[in-house]
């Protein structure tokens, strides 16, 4: 009785350490690449290909869950997030590293500690960490979508919507930076215009407003489904919180500029723009010059 209830366990498990090993072998050959290259940011390029891959393993080779209407939405919303955002951030990567892995860097070096363990450590395997969770929910689809069966329906399409409307703000907020910073005359100034007009931050929402829309497609699996709530509650905690939006504001803060913006636009969900009066705005710059 327990050899069987043994067997079935690891046969249960067998996806899922599938899954979380490649993300671990893919981010182990990236650190690698970057160690040669002495180059933490190719991290970031690199994050998005890292939830796509145990995917697409688990999908074809692992459960053949391609057969399944639900796995094959899900995965094809993943390749689409995975590809567009890894292509935005290599495109805009200059080759030289990310002011934030550069100063790791540095203080590392300072202390007389090992530049690789600490990359290895603290940058891939800890990307590779949250990458396992924040996956969860596509995971399970990916996993569980040819067992339990089930036509799409309208809990899919609220997730898929959910997912569009969080894709389009992140695509098109990206594009309009990316144009607005092309612009010589614009150069320290703060982007207001667009969908930086409702939301400071519109990519960041709109990451985590797709892995919200993964999510109630998994919700749709039972309550295997819904307990996967830690992968949206994940990546919306580290792009608010910790590398994303709070990272960005404490250095954009020190522009008076933004001190306007940041009272007329939302920091995060995308809300109406509330229009400040000349005056206003003076008087916002002033006393934040006044004490500087």
């Amino acid at each position: 009785m327990g050899q069987a209830v043994s067997q079935v366990t690891l046969k249960d498990a067998r996806p899922w350490l599938i899954a979380f090993g490649s993300t671990f072998l893919f981010n182990n050959l990236v650190f690698l690449n970057a160690l040669r290259k002495k180059d933490n940011g190719i991290v970031d390029m690199t994050w998005s290909i890292s939830l796509l891959i145990p995917n697409l393993i688990t999908m074809f080779f692992v459960t053949q869950s391609y057969t399944s209407p639900r796995a094959i939405l899900s995965n094809v919303l993943v390749t689409l997030w995975a590809l567009r955002l890894s292509y935005h951030i290599t495109k805009r990567h200059t080759g030289v590293e990310d002011y934030r892995y550069a100063k790791w860097r540095s203080d590392w070096e300072k202390q007389g500690l090992s530049v690789a363990y600490k990359s290895w450590s603290f940058v891939f395997m800890l990307q590779g960490m949250f990458s396992c969770v924040n996956n969860l929910s596509a995971l399970f689809i990916s996993i569980y979508a040819a067992r339990i069966g089930g036509p799409l329906n309208w809990l899919d399409a609220a997730g898929a919507l959910l997912w569009t409307t969080g894709f389009y703000f992140e695509a098109v907020g990206d594009y309009q930076l990316t144009k607005f910073k092309e612009k010589p005359e614009n150069q320290g100034k703060v982007m207001t215009e667009g969908v930086w007009r409702y939301t400071r931050h519109p990519n960041y929402f709109g990451e985590a407003a797709m892995w919200w829309g993964i999510y109630l497609i998994a919700c749709n699996m039972g309550l295997g489904g819904a307990s996967t709530v830690l992968s949206a509650i994940t990546i919306t905690w580290l792009v608010r919180n910790v590398s994303g939006v709070a990272m960005l504001e404490r250095k954009q803060k020190k522009k008076a500029d933004f001190q306007v913006y940041m009272r007329e636009t939302s920091p995060f969900i995308p809300m109406p723009y509330k229009k400040l009066t000349f005056e206003q705005k003076q008087e916002i710059i002033k006393n934040f010059e006044a004490n500087q």
